[in-house]
């Protein structure tokens, strides 16, 4: 979701807040929660300076949980807070996003020497056929 306006960093994290208030009210808290806001920063931390101040950023918020059914009570909270939530907040238009497995990778280095590098230079002939 997109969130303009002065205050957008804080703003964005109340609204993730907000929602995960509402979900404890149901009864309903996710296993795992992940909230970033781009554009201040969030999505390469140590690597460039904070913003705290931006005039706007994307609030990218996440929920995984073993039950389908907290998922689908996360998936339904987003909507209200587009369309009745704290001024500046914009977002998606399409249908409610459906849950899905999570799939992620998991970095690591392995060493040097058990790698044996290799280049092949081709034409672009060698590519095309």
């Amino acid at each position: 979701m997109l969130v303009s306006g002065l205050g957008a960093r804080q703003k964005a994290e109340r609204a993730a807040e907000m929602i995960f208030a509402r979900l404890r009210r149901t009864g309903c808290e996710p296993a795992r929660t992940n909230v970033e806001c781009l554009g201040a920063g969030d999505s390469v931390p140590g690597v460039l300076p904070s913003r705290t101040d931006p005039p706007e950023v994307v609030l990218r918020i996440s929920a995984a949980d073993r039950s389908r059914e907290v998922i689908e009570r996360f998936s339904r909270e987003l909507a209200p807070l587009v369309t009745s939530g704290p001024p500046g907040v914009s977002g998606y238009t399409g249908p409610r996003a459906r849950p899905r497995p999570v799939l992620a990778y998991w970095p690591t280095t392995i060493p040097r020497e058990s790698v044996a590098a290799t280049v092949t230079v081709r034409s672009v002939k060698d590519w095309l056929s």
